[in-house]
């Protein structure tokens, strides 16, 4: 394997839209890697695919919080995503931020998360503490705490 070549199969999940048509042209003609459509996913299958994944790779520019970027962590899958925006929140500090836009920047991060076994298990642990903190229960208790307070206040 080249150095900069990445021997890792893709897999995507979502809808056909527009522009997933367009990349499917784009790999047919300039086919480089092994990419797996999965258009009809159900919500309880998905933390299986997190957890064969080697990592969760999102590098997006037009999403709101990050709810897949929480289920990666909670699968206990390291994950890289979008530098700036919303992104940080539901990454936490295990995640590696990157520019959607640097192709280059985007390769070395999943080149360093599959070869670095310490830097993998340390993404994987910390992310998945992270990612624990927005459970149900604790979101709701806290939400709870300022309702508390907001009555004391009144």
């Amino acid at each position: 394997m080249h150095e900069g070549n990445i021997d890792l199969p893709l897999v995507v999940i979502g809808k056909k839209t527009a522009y997933s048509s367009k990349v499917v042209r784009f790999l047919e003609k300039h086919r480089s890697v092994r990419v797996f459509f999965h258009e009809q996913t159900a919500n309880p299958d998905l933390p299986g695919f997190y957890q064969l994944a080697d990592v969760f790779v999102y590098p997006s520019v037009y999403e709101g919080f990050g709810i897949p970027i929480l289920e990666a962590l909670a699968s206990r899958t390291p994950v890289i995503t979008s530098r700036g925006g919303c992104f940080a929140e539901a990454g936490g500090p295990s995640t590696l931020y990157v520019d959607p836009m640097n192709i280059q920047e985007i390769a070395e991060a999943i080149l360093r998360v599959t070869r670095d076994p310490d830097l993998r298990k340390k993404m994987t642990e910390t992310g998945y503490m992270h990612a624990s903190g927005f459970r149900q229960e604790e979101v709701a208790g806290k939400v709870m705490n300022i309702y508390k307070k907001i009555l004391q206040n009144a």
